[in-house]
Protein backbone atom coordinates (compact mmCIF):
# COMPACT_ATOMS: atom_id res chain seq x y z
CA UNK A 1 0.00 0.00 0.00
CA UNK A 2 2.88 2.24 0.78
CA UNK A 3 4.45 1.97 -1.97
CA UNK A 4 1.54 2.50 -4.01
CA UNK A 5 1.11 5.86 -2.01
CA UNK A 6 4.55 6.88 -2.46
CA UNK A 7 3.91 7.47 -6.04
CA UNK A 8 1.65 10.03 -5.33
CA UNK A 9 3.32 11.56 -2.28
CA UNK A 10 7.15 11.04 -0.97
CA UNK A 11 5.84 11.76 2.37
CA UNK A 12 4.44 8.22 1.96
CA UNK A 13 8.40 6.62 2.05
CA UNK A 14 9.31 8.27 5.16
CA UNK A 15 6.32 6.02 7.40
CA UNK A 16 8.12 3.25 9.18
CA UNK A 17 5.55 0.46 9.28
CA UNK A 18 7.89 -2.53 11.20
CA UNK A 19 6.34 -5.53 10.65
CA UNK A 20 2.63 -4.05 10.63
CA UNK A 21 1.39 -6.48 8.27
CA UNK A 22 2.78 -9.15 10.63
CA UNK A 23 0.59 -7.74 13.20
CA UNK A 24 -2.48 -7.35 11.15
CA UNK A 25 -2.86 -11.39 10.34
CA UNK A 26 -2.13 -12.02 14.21
CA UNK A 27 -5.25 -10.03 15.02
CA UNK A 28 -7.25 -11.65 12.63
CA UNK A 29 -6.28 -15.41 13.55
CA UNK A 30 -5.29 -14.87 16.97
CA UNK A 31 -4.27 -17.78 19.20
CA UNK A 32 -3.12 -17.66 22.96
CA UNK A 33 0.38 -17.81 21.87
CA UNK A 34 0.27 -14.63 19.40
CA UNK A 35 -2.08 -12.07 21.57
CA UNK A 36 -0.16 -9.04 21.00
CA UNK A 37 1.27 -6.60 24.02
CA UNK A 38 -0.19 -3.96 24.67
CA UNK A 39 3.13 -1.64 23.85
CA UNK A 40 3.49 -3.35 20.32
CA UNK A 41 -0.42 -2.58 19.73
CA UNK A 42 -0.20 0.85 20.87
CA UNK A 43 3.05 1.37 18.56
CA UNK A 44 1.02 -0.11 15.61
CA UNK A 45 -2.13 2.11 16.18
CA UNK A 46 0.25 4.94 15.96
CA UNK A 47 1.87 3.93 12.50
CA UNK A 48 -1.74 3.56 11.26
CA UNK A 49 -2.74 7.23 12.78
CA UNK A 50 0.46 8.06 10.84
CA UNK A 51 -0.59 6.60 7.81
CA UNK A 52 -4.41 7.79 8.45
CA UNK A 53 -3.19 11.50 8.60
CA UNK A 54 -1.00 11.34 5.17
CA UNK A 55 -4.07 9.86 3.42
CA UNK A 56 -6.55 12.14 4.17
CA UNK A 57 -4.05 15.27 3.85
CA UNK A 58 -3.77 14.01 0.28
CA UNK A 59 -7.46 13.74 -0.04
CA UNK A 60 -7.54 17.33 0.84
CA UNK A 61 -5.38 18.65 -1.50
CA UNK A 62 -6.84 16.63 -4.16
CA UNK A 63 -10.34 18.41 -3.62
CA UNK A 64 -8.37 22.49 -4.09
Amino acid sequence: MLKSCSAINDRFKEVDVKNLEDFAVRGRYPHDFLLPLMDEAVEFYQITLEIKELVMKEIQSQRK
